[in-house]
């Protein structure tokens, strides 16, 4: 009596141990963010589907440290007009937001927006040269074609650190470095619970 009372105690202990575990580890699955890209039609605009993979391959490497995973979502959409295709000015970053694919390729970016230091709800304009720019704290990026798969990779997987949050770290060889020769797989635990949180939360 007392050996099947304590066996059936186990076997309860074991089981609610199982199930906790199983719910744990449901819990800590790593996030896949799914991707749609919009390229245009000018030749350094233009990217296959394959080339999309390879470089969200490469950007889930460089987000490896954080356990977040990337993957394309459909066709490459040639949305992107050439009128768009180099901007210069605000008024066309924001019809060009207006294209519901997360990833916009262009040719050339002459201005960002950044948040203004005086109105954090507002965005001040600041003219450059830019391989990328996210500004209104949804998931979209606007790029431009580097001359690797691996050079994108970087700009994307920059980028959409920006999009889970992220601000620029003036630390070289961090991914969230402000100039692309410093960019590295570095990220801090902080930076990484931040971007899984944004992660796992429904795009806007």
């Amino acid at each position: 009596m007392q050996t099947r009372e304590v066996r059936g105690l186990l076997n309860i202990g074991l089981a609610s141990i199982l199930v906790i575990a199983s719910h744990c580890l449901a819990q800590q699955a790593p996030p896949v963010v799914e991707l749609t890209v919009a390229a245009g039609t000018q030749p350094n605009t233009r990217i296959s589907n394959d080339q999309v993979d390879e470089i969200l391959k490469s950007t889930t490497t460089l987000w490896k440290s954080c356990g977040i995973g990337f993957r394309r979502n459909g066709t490459v959409a040639s949305t992107v007009p050439d009128r768009l295709s180099v901007l210069m000015e605000s008024a066309q970053m924001d019809e060009l937001d207006a294209n519901q694919a997360n990833v916009k390729i262009v040719a050339q970016i002459g201005i960002c927006k950044e948040p203004d230091p005086n109105n954090p709800r507002s965005y001040v304009i600041v003219p450059g040269l830019y391989d990328g720019c996210t500004w209104n704290g949804r998931r979209s990026i606007i790029v431009i074609r580097k001359a690797t798969l691996d050079l994108d990779a970087a700009v994307w997987a920059h980028e959409i650190g920006h999009t889970f949050g992220l601000p620029h770290r003036e630390t070289a060889n961090s991914l969230m470095a402000r100039y692309l020769e410093l960019v590295g797989p570095n990220l801090s635990l902080d930076e990484c619970r931040i971007a899984n949180q944004a992660a796992r939360a429904p795009a806007r």
